[in-house]
């Protein structure tokens, strides 16, 4: 690991090897969106999406929190928990069409830093580390390298990777899970009509429901009222009437109660066929 105890750069001396937590899954859930809606938003299968999700501290693509900084308006700095201040920095003048870390090289050269001294802050050899600025469109850095480097330079991965033209980050975050403030999701919400989705999806699920879940239809057939359900299923008969009139919302474990009271199949339940 690099030895960021005994050696410094711009001033700055480490007690501990800086951190990165990908709060990629907090945000999901904080939209309360599935899996398979942000990885097509991101234009990725839905499998590595969830690889993602699951690796929290390993070796993310820089790609993943520059795309989602871009989609969310949220910073990278937030995504990657170095910040705990959700709000995006001004967006750069010319953002770029693909990653480049050219920003590093220039802030080097411009503040008269030895590629010696950046690689021994890496840990790693000067070769090693020629190559990786020598191609900035090729983003050879791994995303603990940038994470390394910001903290280094005193400055944000959004500005590093040419999100921002703002030098001076906002204030170190506690790299852990922290909710994201209630305005926030209701503008990435609006931002990316996410609303309107949610709202489509529910009422076509409602109005799928209601033509052909036989909650109804069944209990009548068997000459009994909301009351003998309810009690049946041990619920009140206010809830069970509201199930009838929203049968999207009965959970899957009545119904599999329900299709052994009456001897039928949950299909049938459900209407999905018409075999009893």
């Amino acid at each position: 690991m690099p030895r960021w105890y005994d050696r410094k750069i711009n001033n700055v001396y480490f007690s501990e090897t800086p951190k990165y937590y990908s709060r990629i899954e907090d945000v999901r859930l904080a939209l309360a969106i599935r899996s398979a809606t942000l990885a097509r938003l991101l234009h990725i299968d839905e499998v590595t999406f969830l690889g993602y999700e699951e690796n929290r501290t390993t070796e993310l693509p820089l790609e993943l929190f520059m795309d989602m900084s871009i989609l969310t308006g949220l910073s990278a700095d937030y995504l990657m928990g170095l910040t705990d201040e959700p709000a995006a920095y001004s967006p750069s003048l010319q953002m770029p069409q693909q990653l480049t870390t050219e920003r590093i090289r220039e802030y080097r050269t411009n503040h008269g830093i030895t590629i010696k001294a950046m690689a021994e802050r890496l840990d790693i050899s000067k070769g090693g580390y020629c190559s990786k600025e020598l191609h900035p469109e090729i983003l050879s850095f791994t995303i603990l390298d940038i994470v390394l480097i910001a903290y280094l330079l005193e400055t944000s991965v959004d500005y590093l990777l040419h999100l921002t033209d703002e030098f001076i980050p906002h204030k170190r975050g506690i790299h852990k899970r922290i909710p994201l403030p209630t305005a926030e999701v209701i503008r990435i919400k609006k931002k990316l009509h996410l609303e309107s989705m949610c709202a489509t999806t529910e009422n076509e699920i409602h109005k799928y429901c209601l033509q052909h879940f036989r909650l109804k239809e069944i209990r009548l057939a068997n000459n009994l009222r909301q009351k003998d359900v309810a009690e049946f299923l041990g619920i009140n008969i206010m809830t069970y009437g509201g199930y009838e009139k929203r049968p999207h919302n009965i959970p899957v474990y009545f119904l599999i109660k329900l299709a052994k009271f009456y001897g039928c199949t949950i299909d049938y339940v459900v209407g999905r066929s018409d075999i009893f």
